[in-house]
């Protein structure tokens, strides 16, 4: 036993035990009472390869709901907190870099070996769960998966943004990120730069507004070929109507002239 401190690569520790340098661990290693940290030595309530806690309460342990749901992960954190549980990563340097968290696949049985992923496979996922008194439940999702063929210097990506809606516990995708850098919104197979299934409202900022299904509702001037239009809608150019044109119930299938004629509800062209 020793009744002072020790210190590996220094004569003067500032702990019980510290170490200056790399460290090799074979073995378990064990932190309780608790603000527990375990490796090696799996029991009832921590997992195999890690547990970091915040809390001196034990109830912060992963317990069954957890457990149930996931299966035991390879690690995690828990707080018992009045506030938000951040998790930090901070990037130092004189440089350009900064946090990252990556997500890798293989299809390989261990992570020495590279074996080629499939389209569709998923990368990382971001997960959203809450507790409903039963269990806990996901409310939504970020998710990264392989979009196409892969091959050597080629990764072709797709992401994907789910929620659960009201009534459910199952996320559906709201919005997706293709390979392409198409983006669907209600559409998960974007064929062009923007899709989007459903109706739009554009420039309101009031609520329970009933907009048109799979229509477009725009609140504001709209204007085409100027930036700057000062009525509802504002052409600069010319406009091409190939069965006719109506305003206000007075239509036309041909026009005799352009310059000054004015419809009876106040359309002019000049």
């Amino acid at each position: 036993a020793v009744s002072g401190s020790v210190g590996i690569g220094t004569t003067s520790p500032a702990a019980a035990l510290e170490v200056i340098g790399a460290t090799i661990l074979r073995g378990n290693l064990t932190f309780n009472a608790d603000n527990s940290f375990d490796i090696g030595a799996a029991n009832a309530t921590r997992p195999r390869t890690g547990y970091f806690g915040t809390s001196v309460q034990s109830g912060v342990a992963m317990d069954a709901d957890v457990s149930g749901f996931f299966g035991t992960p390879m690690g995690y954190f828990a707080g018992n907190a009045s506030s938000n549980i951040p998790v930090v990563i901070v990037g130092t340097g004189a440089n350009t870099y900064g946090a990252e968290i990556n997500g890798l696949k293989t299809r390989a049985t261990s992570t020495n070996a590279n074996t080629i992923v499939q389209n569709n496979d998923e990368l990382l996922t971001l997960g959203a769960f809450g507790a409903d008194g039963a269990s806990y439940r996901q409310a939504g999702a970020i998710s990264f998966y392989v979009d196409g063929t892969p091959g050597s210097s080629d990764m072709p990506g797709r992401i994907d943004f789910a929620t659960s809606p009201d009534g459910t516990i199952v996320p559906i995708t709201r919005m997706t990120i293709k390979n392409t850098g198409n983006i669907g919104i209600g559409a998960t197979l974007p064929q062009a730069t923007l899709v989007i299934q459903g109706n739009v409202g554009i420039g309101y900022t009031g609520v329970n507004q009933a907009i048109p299904d799979n229509g477009l509702a725009v609140f504001g001037n709209v204007g085409v070929g100027t930036t700057s239009p000062g009525y509802k809608l504002a052409v600069i150019g010319q406009v091409n109507g190939s069965t006719g044109l109506c305003i206000a119930g007075d239509c036309k299938t041909a026009w005799s002239g352009v310059g000054g004629y004015t419809a009876s509800n106040g359309l002019t062209l000049s």
